[in-house]
């Protein structure tokens, strides 16, 4: 392996999930089997959004494919661990060696993200800088949470939300009945960990079968780019993608009859808040959508918006029990918000995105760069104590 035995970062949290406010803390290891030659050890942090898509399109000559390109820089900084910033050589010791590090992380910054179309990304990457040869780079990712407290959003998050409709089926010209449905969720707010309550009720007047009921919590997120040229840059375009983020489905209806869906629950997974505060180039939204399929005529489709946030709504279905206080992660005592008291919530656990790792290597890295190359952010996982599931988990009767 040579003189260069092990060179990674490490940070305070086991998480690496930080509170935007908060201070990134780690160290850099260095192990040398035999003293190097180098000119410092610097530390870099890399704090942005990106967004990129292409698009077709044809003249009358040619086919052209036209780029929009978005971004936001949060922090670009670096810190001499070792050596000297004048570029003379030092001679750095064998052995392991620990570089305590930290960084102020601003209020504004926006929550991690990774998409399709663009990403909210938060990196260190450490250097061994050996002007004659070629650089030692080590490179890892870190989570970034913006505070979304669902209690500091409209009331109307508390309460249930419904939504009734019917379409009506034919085939051969000749209208066949209609089917009708109604749904309703618990609230509004949700975090992930959290169950989101459905209740419906689908009722087939028709004389054909119907295909198949879904409910769902889908992810959308617009992506802003322009396009850059010698003019300067286009007008602002926007890219949608959406996606399911967890759902559920049942079977056929027969003609004529009507299916309870009965306090049926989704949990919401790892994914990111609402919004994306702080971020002006990609925006996220979620709603639960109830789908009725049918075979001939338009199929039926039931929407409610809901908010996805990082701190769970104040229980108060059962005050005549004690709180237990929920804290993210640990805070300046300036940034530190009133706690709210949750009833019966556990402290959170982290879990990945469910959009999986993505490959993070940037245009500087080189084939020497070592470290995270495929990574995903971490988000808060609330989760309820099980003995109060079925006091606190219910909706309304439809």
């Amino acid at each position: 392996m040579g003189k260069l035995q092990e060179f990674y970062i490490v940070f305070d949290h086991p998480y690496a999930v930080y509170q935007a406010g908060e201070v990134l803390r780690g160290n850099v290891i260095v192990d040398l089997a035999e003293p190097m030659r180098m000119t410092n050890i610097r530390l870099w942090f890399f704090g942005r959004s990106k967004v990129h898509w292409s698009k077709k399109s044809h003249s009358s000559h040619r086919k052209q494919l036209t780029h929009y390109h978005g971004e936001e820089i949060y922090f670009d900084q670096s810190q001499l661990l070792f050596g000297r910033a004048d570029g003379s050589e030092v001679l750095h010791p064998e052995g392991v060696h620990s570089y305590p590090f930290t960084l102020p992380l601003a209020e504004s910054l926006p929550s991690s993200f990774e998409g399709k179309y663009g990403y909210v990304r938060y990196l260190c990457k450490a250097t061994i800088e050996k002007p004659w040869k070629f650089d030692h780079d080590t490179k890892t990712a870190f989570t970034v949470l913006s505070q979304l407290d669902l209690n500091y959003e409209p009331s109307e998050l508390r309460t249930p939300m419904q939504g009734e409709g019917s379409t009506e089926l034919s085939c051969c010209c000749c209208v066949t009945g209609n089917v009708s449905a109604t749904f309703r969720i618990n609230k509004r707010g949700f975090v992930p960990g959290e169950r989101i309550i459905v209740s419906a009720h689908v009722h087939n007047g028709s004389n054909t079968t119907v295909s198949q009921t879904k409910v769902a919590l889908k992810q959308y997120v617009e992506f802003s780019g322009s396009v850059e040229n010698h003019a300067g840059s286009s007008p602002q375009k926007l890219k949608c993608e959406s996606e399911f983020v967890t759902s559920l489905e049942r079977g056929q209806i027969a003609a004529g009859v009507t299916e309870i869906w009965d306090d049926v629950s989704l949990e919401v997974p790892a994914i990111p808040p609402s919004r994306l505060v702080g971020c002006d180039i990609i925006n996220i939204s979620y709603v639960v959508k109830f789908y009725v399929y049918v075979s001939y005529g338009e199929d039926l489709k039931l929407t409610c918006d809901v908010i996805i946030g990082t701190v769970p709504l104040n229980d108060v279905t059962s005050p005549s029990t004690s709180p237990c206080h929920v804290v993210i992660s640990e805070q300046p005592a300036a940034r530190r918000p009133t706690t709210i008291a949750v009833q019966n919530t556990l402290p959170p656990s982290y879990e990945e995105y469910i959009g999986g790792r993505v490959h993070i290597a940037e245009d500087y890295d080189t084939e020497y760069t070592r470290g995270q190359m495929q990574w995903a952010p971490s988000y808060p996982m609330f989760r309820r104590h099980a003995s109060m599931e079925a006091l606190v988990d219910t909706c309304p009767p439809v």
